[in-house]
C-alpha cells in the first residue's frame, strides 16, 4: 500500500491552489479598479459642480462686469 496521493488528487490540489491564487489576484485587481473609479468619480463630480457654477454665471451675469481693459493680467 502506497502513501503517495493519487495522481488525480494531486492534480486537483494543484488546480485548486492555482485557482485560489488567481482569485486573490482578481480581488486585488478589482480593488485597484474600484480605487480608480472612485477617484475618477470625484473628479467628474467636481467638474460637474464647476460647470453648474459657470452656467449660473452665463444665465445671470454680474450687473457691472469690468471692462476687458480694466482687468489686470494674472502675472501682475
Amino acid at each position: 500500500m502506497s502513501t503517495d496521493p493519487d495522481p488525480l488528487v494531486k492534480d486537483l490540489q494543484a488546480r485548486i491552489v492555482e485557482l485560489e491564487m488567481r482569485s486573490e489576484e482578481g480581488k486585488a485587481e478589482v480593488a485597484r479598479m474600484e480605487e480608480f473609479v472612485t477617484a475618477f468619480d470625484g473628479r467628474i463630480r467636481s467638474l460637474e459642480k464647476e460647470v453648474r457654477s459657470l452656467r449660473r454665471l452665463l444665465e445671470d451675469p454680474p450687473d457691472n462686469p469690468p471692462a476687458p481693459g480694466e482687468e489686470k493680467p494674472p502675472h501682475y
